[in-house]
């Protein structure tokens, strides 16, 4: 199991005490293909001060290891004017990062729309392309998301579920977020949209997530990433509509240990 600081220890067990996070935050999952024998993430306990990017809030003491829960990427490309304009209109002047948390999560659910669901193209991946186009699959949508909120100073990563489509195989993965909140530790949120059967919302520190898991085989995975999946981003790069994404959704086999823990959990 990955050495897990004392902070994310703390907020691992709160979760547990409240019953208000996912059971596989029992465990730690490991995913074959990527780690390749790292363990990730892994977290430090060495607290300093981080300006805020967007909007001129004061600096706030932070974990070290949200450093790259805050940085612009290729793919999370918080710099980008589009989105640092966004962003600024999200926060609108607001200075609790739970409202601006909870505006973006909104925007994102409710503006971008989902390329499965609305039939869209083109195919997104970078968080500026699915806000200049407004679609995107679940994964690029949650790119979006962890781009306005660190625009806006908030720590953001990238979870995943492994989700069957009908209840039964085969297995692919869902793309959802996790963002920092000060009074709350990470709390997952899921902006791929709302529909008939789906209803995600945003009440920390209570989830309330698109997806459950209910059948064998499904899985949360706990790992918070600051980048996405190889696999995902080879999916979306490679797909020319949303078909093509549609018939070649990204998975990961799960290892024995965390199939066990799912067991246990």
């Amino acid at each position: 199991m990955c050495q897990i600081g004392t902070l994310m220890q703390a907020t691992l067990n709160n979760h547990r005490q409240q019953g208000s996070g996912p059971s596989a935050l029992r465990g730690t999952s490991y995913l074959m293909h990527v780690l390749r024998g790292r363990y990730a993430p892994i977290f430090a306990q060495k607290a300093h001060k981080v300006s805020r990017p967007c909007c001129g809030r004061e600096p706030s003491l932070v974990i070290e290891y949200m450093n790259k829960y805050l940085e612009s990427t290729e793919y999370i490309d918080w710099k980008n004017p589009e989105i640092l304009s966004q962003a600024k209109v999200l926060a609108n002047g607001n200075g609790s990062l739970l409202e601006i948390s909870r505006n973006c999560f909104e925007f994102v659910r409710d503006e971008i729309k989902h390329s499965w669901d609305y039939k869209l193209n083109p195919v997104t991946l970078r968080a500026s392309d699915v806000l200049k186009h407004a679609t995107g699959y679940c994964f690029a949508k949650s790119h979006l998301l962890a781009a306005l909120l660190r625009a806006n100073g908030i720590p953001a990563g990238l979870c995943y579920q492994r989700l069957t489509i009908t209840d039964s195989p085969p297995f692919c993965l869902h793309g959802l977020n996790a963002v920092y909140l000060e009074n709350f530790g990470w709390y997952r949120i899921d902006a791929r949209g709302n529909k008939q059967g789906v209803a995600a919302e945003f009440f920390p520190p209570k989830e309330k997530l698109a997806f459950r898991i209910v059948a064998e085989g499904e899985a949360d995975l706990p790992e918070i990433w600051s980048e996405p999946l190889p696999v995902v981003v080879q999916v979306l790069r490679q797909s020319k509509t949303y078909q093509e994404v549609a018939d070649n959704l990204p998975d990961v086999e799960l290892v024995a240990a965390n199939k066990a823990l799912q067991a246990d959990g």
